[in-house]
């Protein structure tokens, strides 16, 4: 599984970036696993691709 989660520059935490819209999720948290917990927690979803609520929302409602 391949995570679209990097590094922050400029300060100790990870960015989480929206594959379809480039919405990007900041969690100040100690390291990748974190993050990924962090962002899903806040209605993320991450995996092989990685949404934002608002994405996942209307992609959710577009298939069904």
């Amino acid at each position: 599984m391949t995570v679209q989660v990097i590094q922050s520059s400029g300060h100790n935490g990870w960015a989480v970036r929206c594959d379809l819209c480039e919405h990007r999720f900041d969690a100040a948290v100690a390291g990748q696993t974190a993050a990924v917990a962090f962002a899903r927690i806040n209605g993320w979803v991450v995996g092989e691709t990685t949404w934002c609520p608002m994405c996942a929302t209307a992609r959710i409602t577009r298939i069904a």
